[in-house]
């Protein structure tokens, strides 16, 4: 009881439904680590940041508030864009870029800051169009899928823009996918979930199973909606959801939202 508010007996009750609780008359053990042994280590909720403003999708930040406050409950700080460089990253451990266009708002500066936040054990989550920005700044050892460029072809050879080697269009569908059940990102999850997808850009998997957690499935991987045969060929196989170490810290990426 020590160290707890005096409405500790409510909190419990509270949780009672959820756990079973056991009173013990001292935080001493006969065997193993004793309660509050300097091997018990606290732990805290984590200082979330989730970044909104212009050329952030008001809808990609919509859909990560009400994930976050409605339906997981945890608590999160709504942090401008134009404020990022002048914020003190230290003070969270969770930055989450919602899909958008970030190349002409953050500059150089504050990239660089992010990178370091990221080296000293900051988390990145990156979504959608946050996902090429944090590869176009070495961020994150993504590759994407990348068309074959006519200008530099060489020897003569010619290139030509067939469906096959140019990017396509998904407007819109759901895909099979393939989890890694033991990743800790999949935890809870008893089945592969299906995803969907919209637009051009595919990343391609590193072949780490540490590294690639959600991939598309390598047959028939269009349940529903519409894809060009081309396009379901090469999304067959592909990167939807990514967890990438990095010095002390890392990089979540998600494909799409």
């Amino acid at each position: 009881r020590r160290g707890n508010a005096e409405s500790l007996d409510e909190q419990i009750e509270e949780i009672g439904y959820l756990v079973r609780v056991d009173r013990a008359a001292t935080g001493l053990s006969d065997d193993g680590v004793s309660l509050g042994a300097d091997q018990v280590v606290p732990v805290r909720a984590p200082r979330i940041g989730v970044v909104s403003g212009r050329g952030v999708s008001v809808t990609s930040f919509g859909f990560l508030w009400h994930l976050l406050d409605r339906q997981v409950g945890v608590d999160h700080h709504r942090i401008a864009i134009g404020t990022l460089p002048r914020i003190d990253l230290a003070e969270l451990d969770v930055l989450v870029l919602p899909d958008g266009r970030y190349g002409r708002q953050l500059d150089k500066r504050t990239t660089e800051a992010i990178g370091g936040w990221i080296e000293r054990g900051g988390l990145l989550v990156a979504v959608g169009g946050a996902v090429e920005w944090a590869v176009d700044n070495r961020l994150v050892e993504v590759e994407r899928w990348q068309a074959p460029d006519k200008d530099k072809s060489g020897d003569n050879e010619v290139v030509e823009l067939t469906p096959a080697n140019r990017p396509i269009y998904t407007p819109g569908a759901a895909l099979r996918t393939e989890l890694r059940e033991h990743h800790p990102l999949a935890s809870g999850m008893s089945s592969a979930p299906a995803a969907m997808f919209q637009g051009s850009t595919i990343l391609l998997p590193s072949g780490d199973p540490r590294k690639d957690l959600l991939l598309v499935a390598e047959t028939d991987p269009v349940i529903a909606g519409f894809a060009w045969p081309e396009a379901a060929e090469r999304l067959a196989g592909s990167l939807l959801v990514g967890a990438h170490p990095r010095s002390r810290g890392g990089v979540v990426v998600f494909a799409q939202e």
